[in-house]
């Protein structure tokens, strides 16, 4: 089942596996600015989007291409449970 959590623990793990290939900052929470407290770039960002959409099986349409996407993880968490929220299988809980 996916919940809250799990999705929020395969973002963290996908930042932190195979986007910059390391540890979150320790000071590091889900209302941190993404993009500057990861040194994330435009290159980063799109392949950020590129394994969520592989991860969780959506596609992300051009118009929600926009800088607050980006702005905290909890914005893109918010964007992951929206895109999927239509899944029967989705559990909005933490």
């Amino acid at each position: 089942m996916v919940t809250k959590k799990n999705i929020d623990e395969k973002i963290k793990r996908i930042l932190t596996e195979e986007i910059i290939c390391k540890p979150l900052p320790e000071d590091f929470t889900n209302e941190s600015p993404l993009v500057d407290a990861l040194n994330l770039d435009s290159i980063w960002e799109l392949n950020l989007l590129v394994k969520l959409e592989k991860e969780f099986g959506f596609s992300i349409d051009e118009e929600d291409l926009v800088p607050e996407l980006f702005a905290t993880l909890n914005s893109l968490l918010e964007y992951v449970e929206k895109k999927i929220y239509g899944q029967e299988n989705y559990k909005n809980d933490k």
